[in-house]
């Protein structure tokens, strides 16, 4: 395994959330990547990414879910996953 996999690999392990695990079978090839850090973002947020999606079919785009550890309570809710 190259060294490049092998840092991936240790930074995955140490902060990915468990779903990003699942991207090990992820095949598809990809021209552009845009990584889009977000946190307490609107709600058209979610609407404005899928449209970018539709219209950009060959880019891969993550989406860094970021809430800091002294993140207002009343902002949390806004980066939970349901």
């Amino acid at each position: 395994m190259s060294s490049v996999k092998q840092t991936l690999n240790r930074y995955l392990n140490q902060y990915a959330e468990p779903e990003a695990r699942q991207l090990n079978g992820l095949t598809d090839r990809f021209q552009h990547c845009v990584c889009i850090p977000a946190y307490n973002e609107a709600s058209a947020f979610i609407d404005r990414l899928v449209t970018f999606i539709n219209q950009q079919p060959a880019t891969l785009a993550i989406i860094v879910l970021n809430r800091p550890d002294n993140s207002q309570n009343e902002n949390e809710s806004k980066t939970e996953i349901e």
